[in-house]
């Protein structure tokens, strides 16, 4: 009887453990991740400013390397692209000249000895998501070659053992694909070369990385361009996109600098006062619309990196941490089950940039003389009750309500390139602004044109990127 007892009180304090374990165990707060990554490498001139820039704020970059950029124009065709053929790249080579090749591997290895990580960005820079596994198979072994066997492939270095790095090939663990174009094939080539994790994917701001059989995902995080409402990645060449259609527009070049500002700092205090998802920032070597984007990232640092647990390092720093989680705590930061930093009272920016993100709208046309327009999102009905809706379309009040849904008759002048917000006030004080171009994902019952410009904002850079 006994023994019976002691087996069933056994059994009762194990499946209790069990029980009890299945619960969420506090965590502490993590510490806020910062990101800050260039692609390509071809420009001298940005090498020298972003590794200066860096010292000076005291941060630490990651830089994907672009590999046709250490093979002379002249010896190109001993790059085989594997789609394309010999000599084949979207992005160029690396000029004619043999010093300016021996900075740029002195600047690489300047970089590595500052701390700084070094990726890869591949060569050619076409769209691989067609690819098949000896394809991917082979872009990796050109991007070791043209990289580790630099002085070797141009022909001024006899020594075909000579590694003129600080470092190792297997120190590079870090993938961003060309175009952010990707298939199943390349990340088994991925595993197959051991890489640790790849930054090509997207996902929302408050994504926390998980790992897929051992390799990490280090996604840009998708954003709207503050009170604009345009769609575009956490990247330069994209808000180029979005604000000038990829073309040179100087004289709103102050405009586009404080937009993106404004962007990042949100993405920012939205994680910093969240969950704490690192915030992920990828830039190019070139000073687009007059270096607005370049200046918009220095203005970020400054705002940003010197603030109280917050961590602006490389994606090796960022690898280290995420592997010395222990099981499950991940999992704890994604839903944010750890004591939050409280904001600020006195701060009203710092309120309005973390106000609810999970919040859009969807336009439906009734008939030809009613739109009915609501709030989506599982943050509406957190608003606090007796508010005040203010609706605007191009910055142009049409409509107030206490509701979250309304309908108007006379529907005005509606285009692809429409701006919508919402402002939402409390005792007359503006709480929240939320703006959203119009586009298919949000309006139902209209035809519009010109959705190109939106959709291709969301995608990865294209080739003139990297070109100068």
């Amino acid at each position: 009887m006994k023994n019976s007892f002691l087996s069933s009180f056994i059994i009762f304090i194990s499946t209790f453990l069990t029980i009890t374990n299945s619960f969420a165990v506090p965590v502490a707060r993590p510490p806020q991740y910062v990101l800050l990554a260039f692609d390509g490498s071809l420009n001298l001139d940005m090498w020298n400013e972003t590794l200066t820039f860096a010292k000076k704020n005291k941060v630490k970059l990651s830089y994907f390397l672009s590999g046709v950029y250490f093979l002379l124009d002249s010896n190109r065709l001993d790059y085989i692209e594997p789609s394309k053929g010999f000599g084949k790249s979207a992005i160029g080579f690396a000029g004619d000249s043999i010093t300016n090749l021996v900075n740029r591997v002195a600047y690489v290895n300047k970089a590595y000895d500052e701390g700084h990580a070094i990726g890869s960005h591949a060569n050619g820079h076409f769209d691989g998501t067609t690819w098949s596994l000896p394809q991917w198979d082979l872009e990796f072994k050109e991007f070791n070659h043209l990289i580790f066997g630099v002085f070797t492939q141009n022909g001024f270095d006899p020594l075909s053992t000579y590694n003129p790095y600080h470092f190792p090939v297997e120190q590079i663990v870090g993938f961003r694909a060309p175009l952010l174009a990707t298939n199943s094939n390349m990340y088994k080539v991925l595993r197959k070369n051991k890489f640790a994790y790849d930054t090509s994917q997207t996902a929302p701001m408050n994504y926390w990385p998980e790992s897929t059989d051992g390799l990490w995902n280090f996604p840009l995080a998708e954003l709207r361009i503050f009170d604009t409402g345009k769609k575009t990645l956490s990247m330069d060449y994209n808000f180029y996109f979005s604000q000038s259609g990829g073309n040179q527009d100087v004289a709103n070049a102050d405009k586009y600098r404080d937009e993106m500002l404004k962007t990042y700092m949100g993405y920012f205090y939205t994680n910093y006062y969240g969950n704490r998802a690192p915030i992920h920032i990828g830039h190019h070597f070139s000073k687009w619309n007059n270096g607005a984007y370049w200046l918009a990232f220095g203005d970020f640092v400054k705002a940003v990196c010197r603030k109280p647990e917050v961590k602006c390092v490389s994606y090796q720093s960022l690898l280290k941490y995420m592997v010395s989680l222990k099981p499950g705590v991940r999992e704890e930061y994604q839903k944010g089950n750890f004591p939050k930093l409280l904001i600020p009272n006195s701060n009203i920016k710092d309120k309005e940039a973390v106000a609810p993100i999970d919040v859009s709208f969807l336009m439906k046309k009734i008939n030809e003389e009613e739109l009915e327009i609501s709030l989506q999102g599982k943050d509406v009905n957190r608003f606090p009750k007796n508010s005040d809706y203010v609706w605007k379309l191009n910055d142009k009040k049409i409509f107030q309500s206490k509701n979250s849904k309304i309908k108007i008759s006379n529907i005005p002048k509606i285009e692809w390139d429409s701006k919508l917000s919402a402002i939402l006030l409390y005792k007359g004080r503006e709480l929240l602004k939320t703006s959203h171009m119009i586009s298919s994902d949000n309006i139902e019952g209209f035809i519009l044109s010109n959705e190109d410009l939106e959709k291709r904002a969301s995608l990865g850079d294209l080739p003139e990127a990297h070109v100068d």
